[in-house]
């Protein structure tokens, strides 16, 4: 499957919203004028330009601004150049240790690289910024960190990247991604395939490409399974009561909120309801266990 490229995004909320710092003017200049060419789409001409911005900046030991190593970071990873990247965000966050930007930005570098693991740990230190826009891309990157850590794994029935999806797409109902990768887990994990198409239908009406195409090949795909009857709902037993509570209690250790940790633990509820008991509980208990 096509991984997604959040850069753009990430671009776009640096710019709109950092605050410009005092700095030398060469150093600032250099910096805008870099951040400008970035906007425009040169991401070679910006790199020659936030180089000699940063070398300027290195020169003041008196400069904290973290903005030039970050719009440096952004170029080099437009051009693929991951671990220049990687160098540029760290850089960033010597200078200013809680920027969510940098954090974001590190995050989808190390996604780029396939360092899942390290990924959802720089997208959990972007939360809490209190922007909406950067708390919506720090969840997606999280969420799709854990997608592709699952996709690594073989393992279809994970949904750890669920919740951070459902909450990246209440900030942003307009980003079809969203849409897009909750589609896949009801379709792989849950087998909820009227579900898993209407996703993909709001994915696709938002102009996300991959939800479309999985929209156009969904009845080829799924085949009769889609038409199937309903499962009847089973009751959870005592012991599936706890482990729902365990999942619920995994998540917020995690770092979700109550109430998605609540929503997450509701939607594993329907989704496990439907199948026989000698299956749900051994399917509980292993995405239990995945949770440690």
């Amino acid at each position: 499957m096509k991984s997604l490229s959040c850069w753009a995004l990430s671009a776009a909320v640096l710019f709109s919203a950092l605050p410009v710092r005092a700095a030398k003017a060469s150093c600032a200049s250099k910096t805008a004028e870099g951040e400008g060419k970035l906007e425009s789409g040169d991401s070679e001409g910006a790199r020659g330009v936030l180089e000699e911005a940063t070398r300027l900046c290195d020169a003041d030991p008196g400069e904290t601004s973290a903005r030039p190593y970050v719009a440096l970071g952004v170029a080099y990873n437009n051009l693929q150049d991951y671990d220049r990247a990687i160098t540029m965000f760290k850089k960033a966050l010597k200078k200013e240790p809680t920027l969510a930007r940098a954090h974001i930005n590190l995050s989808a570098a190390y996604q780029q690289k396939g360092q899942f693991e390290k990924s959802i740990q720089e997208g959990k230190k972007a939360l809490g910024s209190g922007d909406p826009k950067l708390e919506m891309q720090a969840d997606f990157n999280i969420g799709l960190s854990y997608y592709k850590l699952a996709a690594e794994k073989e393992n279809p029935a994970d949904k750890s990247a669920q919740p951070w999806f459902e909450k990246s797409r209440k900030l942003d109902p307009g980003f079809g991604a969203n849409y897009f990768y909750l589609g896949t887990i009801k379709e792989l994990a849950d087998s909820d395939y009227p579900a898993a198409k209407a996703l993909y239908k709001k994915g696709c009406d938002l102009k996300y490409e991959q939800a479309c195409r999985f929209l156009k090949t969904f009845d080829e795909r799924v085949g009769p399974a889609a038409a199937a009857p309903a499962r009847p709902t089973i009751p959870a037993t005592g012991e599936e009561k706890a482990l729902y509570k365990q999942i619920r209690d995994a998540y917020i250790k995690k770092g979700l909120d109550a109430a998605s940790a609540d929503e997450t633990a509701n939607s594993l509820r329907d989704s496990y309801s439907k199948m026989p008991v000698e299956q749900r509980l051994p399917a509980l208990r292993s995405f239990v266990k995945s949770l440690q």
